[in-house]
């Protein structure tokens, strides 16, 4: 029997990973009471290796230069705005 989880909020500017025993455990090898302690056992090492990953990820984004680019559309951008409003109010 699959536990009936409640709805869970989750701020639109952060990273987040849900996974669920059928998600691992397809061929339902595990039972709910043994799923429960996988889970308590390692749900703080998955969270640790989460932090680790996500830090790995947002140095290899910098690093490769998309950051760079991302900061010079956002300038282009405010460039561009900047000149339409200044064609409007004339």
């Amino acid at each position: 029997m699959e536990n009936k989880m409640e709805p869970i909020l989750i701020p639109p500017n952060c990273l987040y990973q849900l996974i669920e025993k059928k998600d691992l455990d397809p061929t339902n090898k595990l039972s709910d009471d043994e799923w429960e302690e996988f889970v308590k056992t390692q749900k703080d090492g998955f969270s640790e290796e989460g932090s680790k990953l996500g830090i790995q990820l947002l140095r290899h984004w910098i690093s490769d230069g998309h950051l760079e680019r991302f900061r010079e559309m956002k300038k282009k951008e405010r460039e561009v705005k900047s000149l339409r409003k200044l064609l409007d109010d004339n």
